[in-house]
This record gives C-alpha cells, sequence and structure tokens, in this order.
C-alpha cells in the first residue's frame, strides 16, 4: 500500500515536470490526464466537500438547471453525457450545455 506522503510527492514530480514543459503530451494525452485527475478528486472529496463546491458554484447549476439538463438525464433510458443528445432534448445549443457542465466536472458524475 502507498504511503500518503509518497503520492504526493509524485503528484508533485508530475505537476512540475508538466509545467516545465518537460513531458511530451498530445490533446489526447492531455485530456485523459485531466480526467484521472477528476477522478482522484471524486474520490478524495468528502460529500460535504462536494456540496460545498456545488453551492459556492451554483451558476453552472442553474444554467443547468434552467435548461433542464437535469430532467433530461433523469429520464433517459441509460446515463448520458452527450452534448448532442442533451442539446436535442432540451432545445438548447450543446456549445452552451457543455460550458455549464464543464465548469464544474463533477456536474459530469451525476450522469
Amino acid at each position: 500500500m502507498a504511503d500518503y506522503n509518497d503520492l504526493k510527492v509524485q503528484l508533485d514530480a508530475a505537476a512540475e515536470s508538466l509545467s516545465k514543459g518537460n513531458v511530451n503530451i498530445d490533446n489526447e494525452g492531455r485530456k485523459s490526464l485531466i480526467a484521472a485527475c477528476d477522478k482522484l478528486k471524486a474520490t478524495l472529496e468528502s460529500p460535504l466537500d462536494v456540496a460545498f463546491r456545488l453551492v459556492f458554484s451554483p451558476a453552472a447549476v442553474r444554467v443547468a438547471m434552467e435548461l433542464g439538463v437535469f430532467n433530461v438525464m433523469a429520464m433517459a433510458k441509460e446515463p448520458t453525457s452527450n452534448l448532442d443528445y442533451l442539446a436535442t432534448k432540451t432545445g438548447a445549443d450543446p456549445l452552451l450545455i457543455g460550458e455549464a457542465m464543464k465548469s464544474d466536472p463533477m456536474m459530469l458524475e451525476l450522469v
């Protein structure tokens, strides 16, 4: 089992390498790393952490609510975050839905 300090050192080293441009990474690799970081954050956050973050970033949640995104997601037969599907069902622009959803990656975890 890894020690907390070992993991922190590894994460800090990875962040340092990326910030200095020491890692050759394409767009797909960048997206993959962002997804891994989001997964790590979701794993570490307590329900209270998530609640506070959502309370203090209500604009994205409100936009998604007013567009009916959550209603569409709830009525879907299978979980989906496909922007074209959500846009078709809500009548909203996919770009607007995407911006609202990605402003808080945890909103995508609701899917």
